[in-house]
């Protein structure tokens, strides 16, 4: 390979509003929580502190976290 190390441009992830869609409101007893949250490479930070540059390594360029509770607590 010459010293080359060949990099993978893009993913084959679609928008980040199909995974949002894909995602079940509820799963057994644990229902959706509150709104989610969507993170860009800058604000990954807010959501992962001290580990934001492990995703912006792999040019992570939105994360989207969603939180369920359950009726018994989180």
């Amino acid at each position: 390979m010459d010293g080359v190390c060949p990099m993978i441009p893009m993913s084959d992830a679609g928008p980040i509003e199909e995974l949002q869609h894909a995602l079940p409101e509820k799963v057994m007893t644990w229902s959706k929580a509150e709104e989610d949250r969507v993170y860009d490479g800058q604000t990954i930070f807010d959501y992962i502190d001290g580990a934001g540059e492990v995703y912006r390594a792999y040019n992570n360029a939105t994360c989207l976290s969603r939180r369920y509770v359950a009726p018994e607590g989180p």
